[in-house]
């Protein structure tokens, strides 16, 4: 794994979906004694393993954290694998040996974090995020939503001319053709920040960037 092994950056949400298990379908019908008598019987999913890292944390419930966090609604929503009925908690093993490549020290992260957090200030787009940020949590505090369409959008989402005017284009491709072609990577402000972070990566982390990885010792062994 990317984080465990240092072996680069990684930017983006709070954490990932957290999901750490792997479940199994199995048709009742296949184990019944009264195969075929009532036609299908329904199926039980079941939990078969979970998945752990290198260094013995399991992915479940916490996820994979960043290096460094963007802000994201992703991050205050009811999402990922906690918010799912029944989940299976979070546990932890005995490390394995690794490899450690030793690409994101702490002090070159720092600095990266900074720059970012600089760059994020002066950008409009980030304030306005903060902005759709506090008010999500505002209103998800009142437990309550306005029915009324206008005044919702109003207090989630106010209207930003350049992302209506990139919908309606997007919506008149659809309509002109059967299949449209999407960009791996549109240009945007918040991909725009992730290139300029890893340019930063590259250009302040060059040495360790190309570093050789040593053993990584388990403590206690």
């Amino acid at each position: 794994m990317i984080r465990d092994y240092q072996r680069g950056l990684i930017i983006g949400d709070a954490s990932t979906f957290g999901k750490g298990t792997v479940q199994s379908i199995m048709p009742i019908q296949d184990h019944s004694r009264r195969r075929g008598r009532n036609g299908h019987r329904g199926a039980l999913k079941l939990t078969i393993q979970q998945f752990f890292r290198a260094n013995g944390d399991s992915t479940q419930i916490n996820g994979v954290a960043p290096h460094i966090h963007l802000p994201s609604m992703n991050d205050y929503r009811d999402f990922g694998e906690g918010k799912m009925d029944n989940a299976v908690k979070f546990e932890k093993v005995a490390p394995l040996e690794h490899d450690l490549y030793h690409r994101v020290p702490a002090d070159l992260v720092a600095q990266l974090n900074q720059r970012s957090e600089q760059r994020r200030k002066s950008e409009p787009k980030f304030q306005k995020l903060n902005e759709q940020i506090k008010k999500y949590l505002d209103r998800k505090a009142r437990h309550s939503i306005s029915l009324n369409e206008a005044k919702f959008r109003a207090e989630y989402v106010p209207d930003d001319p350049e992302e209506k005017a990139a919908e309606e284009k997007a919506k008149k491709d659809r309509k002109k053709k059967k299949f449209v072609e999407r960009d791996i990577w549109p240009s945007d402000f918040y991909n725009d920040e992730i290139i300029k972070i890893v340019d930063d990566y590259l250009t302040l982390g060059s040495k360790v960037v190309a570093a050789a990885p040593e053993r990584a010792k388990i403590v206690g062994q």
